[in-house]
Order: structure tokens, then sequence, then C-alpha cells
């Protein structure tokens, strides 16, 4: 009998545990030596959490304590070092201190708190939870202590009045979204936050100047995405390695962007739409030009790239462009590279550059000269199409092939000198060449493809060596003023 008493006694104190006790408004469990609020019962409006019950101190407040509830004013005390997940969640109170006991706040802790004003988060903090004070709208002041290391993900993003933020040094981390939608006018990123996480600072349209300290490594996707009001220019510190996909992409006012010698990629649309960005120099520390990386950037007139492959759609529709210069060091252009740069009017693209990519210069309809250098192999289809200002061709005996339509249209080439590196000369590759008159074909050349010549109506001589061993169909088509060929097999 008392072997059973004792297990009663025991099973009757393990359910109190388990199921929870009760103090005032407040439920709450033991945790070890302390006490974690798990629910409020009470009416609402002016909320004390008590320090303490039964001499056991208060650490921490559970999920959804709070949530949704018409609690008015709140004062957490100094004993909290976590807060749950969604504790106070849509609460109604204007503003909060949080204490700097507090070293874990879960996700979404604050969030959707239609009335906050102002937050304090005092010295001792380090941390600030994911979306922890996301969707406030109201929310105009935040004071962040310098004990903070981490921001979270999608921390005050939705906070559309917030307009001033101090980030302090030692802040390492800044989670994606953290920012995002505010009413920020200024930003200084400082250098101990290693990674700006992405869309950080998408769609600050208030957002006027950005300083980035020397330390910052990488600056996430979309990281400033739609800042339409950075107005200054911004320069990228040598610190940074990664400029990432869209990071500062429709930014429609930035004028000037400065990248400092140690960056190495820049992603995808990182300038795209960047419609007010004028002069641009790429270090040669730059590996990597993602596709579309400064497409539609319409005002930019000066150009300098020392290094990297570039990109598909690179500088696409760059159409005030006028000087471009493209250094030893650059490897590779993508296709639709400098596609619709209607101002640009000469290019010399560098031997360490193999390969010149479909349609890169294609619809440039002023340039006139383009040099390219020996190292060049491949020149893609349609690679100069419709430049009808361009006179001046020079293709080194490194290039081995010349794809479809190469030089579709350039209408005022009048001399060519195809060298016997080429093998191969692609169907349209000169078509409609009206003003070329002298054309040499050295030996070496294997095939002609169709319609290759088709239209070059003021060819008058041309030489066709032995090594040619097939020419497509109407290759040399309406070269009706060709009066003498030879060596045509």
């Amino acid at each position: 009998m008392k072997r059973l008493a004792c297990l009663a006694v025991f099973i009757f104190f393990s359910t109190l545990v388990a199921n929870g006790q009760t103090s005032g408004d407040f439920q709450y469990v033991l945790n070890g030596a302390a006490i974690t609020i798990t629910g409020y019962t009470g009416p609402g409006g002016n909320v004390t959490i008590p320090g303490s019950i039964s001499g056991l101190s208060v650490t921490s407040i559970g999920d959804n304590v709070f949530y949704n509830r018409a609690v008015t004013k709140i004062t957490i005390p100094g004993t909290i070092t976590n807060i749950g997940a969604n504790a106070f969640t849509m609460c109604q109170f204007s503003t909060v201190t949080i204490p700097g006991s507090v070293i874990s706040m879960g996700n979404n802790a604050f969030s959707g708190c239609q009335y906050l004003l102002n937050v304090t988060i005092s010295s001792g903090a380090t941390s600030i939870g994911v979306g922890a004070f996301a969707g406030c709208p109201l929310l105009g002041s935040v004071t962040i202590p310098s004990t903070v290391t981490t921001i979270g993900a999608n921390a005050f993003g939705g906070c559309v009045l917030l307009g001033s933020i101090t980030i302090p040094v030692g802040v390492m981390t800044i989670g994606g979204g953290a920012f995002a939608g505010t009413s920020l006018h200024n930003v200084a990123v400082p250098g101990s936050v290693t990674n700006i996480g992405n869309q950080v600072f998408q769609n600050c349209n208030m957002l006027t100047n950005v300083t980035l300290s020397y330390g910052v490594i990488s600056i996430g996707d979309a990281a400033f995405q739609n800042c339409s009001n950075i107005a200054n220019s911004i320069t990228i510190p040598g610190s940074v390695i990664s400029i990432g996909n869209g990071a500062f992409e429709h930014c429609v006012h930035l004028a000037a962007a400065t990248l400092s010698y140690g960056v190495i990629s820049i992603g995808n649309a990182a300038f795209d739409y960047c419609v007010s960005l004028r002069n641009v120099t790429i270090p040669a520390s730059v590996g990597t030009i993602g596709s579309g990386a400064f497409s539609n950037c319409v005002s930019m007139t000066n150009l300098t790239i020392a290094g990297g492959s570039i990109g598909n759609g690179a500088f696409f529709g760059c159409k005030s462009l006028t000087g471009i210069s493209i250094t030893d060091g650059v490897t590779s252009m993508g296709n639709n590279a400098f596609f619709g740069c209607v101002k640009l009017t000469s290019v010399t693209v560098p031997g360490s550059c193999t390969s010149i990519g479909n349609s890169a210069f294609s619809s440039c309809s002023n340039l006139v000269s383009a040099t390219i250098c020996n190292g060049v192999t491949s020149i893609g289809n349609s690679a100069f199409f419709g430049c009808p200002s361009l006179s001046n061709l020079a293709i080194p005996n490194s290039v081995t092939n010349i794809g479809s339509s190469a030089f579709k249209a350039c209408t005022s080439l009048t001399t060519l000198m195809i060298p016997g590196s080429v093998s191969s000369i692609g169907s349209n590759a000169f078509y409609d060449c009206s003003n070329l008159t002298t054309l040499d074909i050295s030996n070496g050349v294997v095939s002609i493809g169709n319609s290759a010549f088709y239209d070059c109506s003021s060819l008058a001589t041309l030489s066709i060596p032995n090594s040619v061993t097939s020419i497509g169909a109407n290759a040399f088509y309406n070269c009706y003023g060709l009066t003498a060929t030879s060596n045509i097999i």
C-alpha cells in the first residue's frame, strides 16, 4: 500500500508539471529551477509579467502566449531570457522595451502589432528574431544596442513607417528581408556585417543614401532591389567578393557605382534598369559578369571592363554607350552582350576573349569599327548582324568559325579578308553586305554556308581557294556585279 501511495503522489506532481500551473492570470510550467509562462487568461489591458512565481524566476515566455490578445501595455521583467514564437503577435500596445536579459527571440514574436510605435531593445540582448517585428505598420522608432549580433530574416519587414535605423558595429548577420519595404532614408552597414542577406532592403523606396563599410563580403540577391530613390553614388568596398542577382536592380536614380578591386562575381541583373547609371569600371578581379548585369542602363556612356567573362545580355540595351574599353583579361563574351548599344561607334575585342557570343553586337547601328584581336577563335551567330555602319573589320588568323548571319546586313563593309584559319563560314554570314566590293578568302577555308554572300550586289571579284570543299546553296546568289572569279570548284 505504501508503494502505491508513493506512486500516486509521483503521478500527481508529474501531471502538475506536464499540464501546467496557474498564478493569477498566468499559466506556467516548471523548467528546472525556472518558470516558463505558457498561457494568459486575463482580460488584457495593462499587463505586467511577473519576474518570479513562488520564489522561482520567470525566464521564458512561451509560444503564442499573448497571441491576438487585447494587451494595450506590456512590461517584460529583466529575468526573461527567451521569448517564444508569436508570443505577442497582433497585440495592441504602442511601445515595448525588450530587456537586455533576452538572448533568444522566437519567430514573429511581435509581428502584426498594428499600434506599435516604439521599440527599445536594451543593452545585453544579442539577437532579434526572424520576423520579430514584421508587419508593424506604425513602427517608427527602434533602438538596437551594440550587443546585438544577429538581425533575423524579415525582422522589420513591412514596417512601412520605419524611417531611421542605426545598425551598430558588432552586428554580424542581417537576414533576408530584414528591412524590406520600410521607409528608411539612410543606411550604413558596418564592416562587422560579413553577409547582407537576400532582399534585406528590397523595396525601400525612400532610401537615398547607402554606405557599405570595408568588411562586408557578400551582398545578397535583390538586397537593394527597387530602392528607386538611391540618388548618390555607391561604393562597393574591396572586401566584397560577390554582388548577388538583382542586388541593385531598378535603382532608377543611382547615378554612379564604384566597384573596388576584390569583387569577383557580379550576379545576374545586378544593376539591371539602373537607368541613371552613367560610368562603370569593372576591375580586373572580376571573374564573372552575370547575365543582364547592366542591361537597360540607358544613361551609361562609358564602360571599362578589365576582366572576367561577360554574361549573356550583360549590357543589353545600353543605348547611350559611346565609349567602351575591353582589356586583356576578359575571357569570353556571351550572347546579346552589347545588343542594341546604338551609339557605340568602335570596339576592340582582346585576344584573351576566345569567343564572341551570338548577337553580341547585333543592332549596334552606329558601330563603325570592330577590331578583333588575335586569340579570338569563334564569332557567334548574328554577332554583328544589323550593324549597317560597320566599315572597318579585321578578322585575325586565330578565328576558326564565323557563325550564321554573323555580319548580315553590314551594308558599309567594302573589303573583307577571311583568313585560312577559318574552317567554316556560316549560312547568311555576310548576307546583304550590299557594298562589299572586294572579298579575299584565304587557303584553308573548307566550307561556305548557304546564302553566305547572298545579295552582296557590289562584289566585283572573287577568289575561292582549292581548300574549299563545300559551297552551300545560294552562297553567292544575286551577286550580279561579280565579273571575275578564280579557282571555283
